[in-house]
């Protein structure tokens, strides 16, 4: 026969220890786990790209900021009709936090068409590359899954479904 024995109150008390111990170590852990988020997002890039047409001039102008982590090896491209503007903004390929460029390109101006851009840029972790469209549509790729033939010219069929060999090239400079 079993017989119950009533738990006294140093019993109570360990057992009460014990379970706020383990509580604090849950939300200790839990604490680890939300620094290691804010950090990880802390150094990924939030980049932005706006393609502005100045009709008088007959000029097309790119502005890219970075409102997030250090972007590497950062390229833009822009697309206006059958023509293309695509390269590294100078005087390097990286953008920190808050930083800006602007660029001058070649593409001839209309107000009948609307351009189409993107900007993509690294990590510092060199994890994932991170694209962001003039339409706001965003896409990361990670390095590791990415194959060995992967260039540029597949985000911009990803995105706007152009194959590149039908783009030309125009020049383009960096304004600031």
């Amino acid at each position: 026969m079993i017989t119950a024995t009533a738990l006294s109150t140093t019993d109570w008390a360990t057992i009460g220890t014990a379970a706020f111990a383990a509580l604090a170590a849950i939300a200790s852990w839990a604490s680890v786990l939300q620094t290691r988020r804010e950090r990880l997002a802390a150094q990924r890039p939030d980049l932005l790209i706006e393609v502005s047409v100045h009709l008088p001039e007959e000029k097309v102008f790119v502005q890219m900021h970075n409102n997030g982590g250090t972007a590497r090896s950062v390229r833009f491209c822009v697309i206006e009709g059958t023509l293309m503007a695509y390269g590294t903004p100078q005087p390097t390929g990286i953008l920190e936090r808050g930083e800006s460029r602007t660029i001058e390109t070649a593409l001839p101006a209309t107000k009948d068409r609307e351009a189409k851009a993107w900007i993509s840029g690294i990590d510092t972790a060199a994890r994932t590359i991170y694209v962001a469209s003039s339409k706001g549509k965003t896409k990361r790729y990670r390095l590791k899954k990415l194959p060995k033939e992967f260039t540029d010219a597949k985000i911009t069929e990803d995105l706007y479904g152009i194959p590149p060999n039908t783009l030309s090239p125009v020049s383009h400079k960096t304004l600031s």
